[in-house]
C-alpha cells in the first residue's frame, strides 16, 4: 500500500540482500559475455515466471520467493534480474511512465552495462529482449 517513492526506496534498499541471495545461483546464467548472460536471465523470467501486475497492494518479492511462487510483477522481475546481473556488470533500475504528461513511474525494469559501455534494457515484461517500450518519461536510479 505504499506510494511510488516508497516503492522505489524499498526496491533499491533490498537490492544488496537480494544480490547476495543469488550469488551462487547467478552462475547458471553465465553466457560468456554480459549480453548473452542478460539474455539468459530475460529468457528464464519469460519462460518460468508468470507476469501478474500487483493490485492495490504492492509487493516486492526476493528472488527466492519469485521463483517459488513462479508469479510476480515488474518490481520483482527487476529485483531478480538486477540481482543476478550485478554479478557480471553494473546495473541500474529504470523507472518509466507511458502516459504523456504523467511523470510518476508506472513500470520498472533493469538496464545493464555491456563490455562496450553501452547500456541495454532487460525487461522480461516486454516482448523482445534488449528493447524497451517507448516511454514518455524515464528516471534512472543508482547504478549498482
Amino acid at each position: 500500500d505504499a506510494i511510488n517513492p516508497d516503492i522505489i526506496t524499498q526496491l533499491e534498499k533490498n537490492f544488496r540482500e537480494s544480490a547476495a541471495q543469488v550469488k551462487k545461483f547467478s552462475k547458471h546464467f553465465d553466457g560468456g559475455d554480459v549480453n548473452t548472460t542478460a539474455e539468459n536471465v530475460w529468457h528464464f523470467l519469460k519462460e518460468n515466471v508468470q507476469y501478474k501486475a500487483d493490485g492495490s497492494r504492492q509487493k516486492i518479492k526476493y528472488p527466492s520467493r519469485l521463483i517459488a511462487d513462479a508469479v510476480g510483477d515488474c518490481k520483482s522481475f527487476s529485483l531478480f534480474a538486477a540481482s543476478v546481473l550485478s554479478h557480471y556488470a553494473p546495473v541500474a533500475f529504470r523507472y518509466v511512465s507511458y502516459n504523456p504528461g504523467q511523470r510518476t513511474p508506472s513500470h520498472v525494469y533493469v538496464m545493464v552495462k555491456l563490455e562496450s559501455g553501452k547500456w541495454i534494457p532487460v525487461d522480461a515484461v516486454w516482448n523482445e529482449y534488449g528493447t524497451e517500450k517507448n516511454f514518455s518519461h524515464k528516471r534512472n536510479e543508482s547504478i549498482f
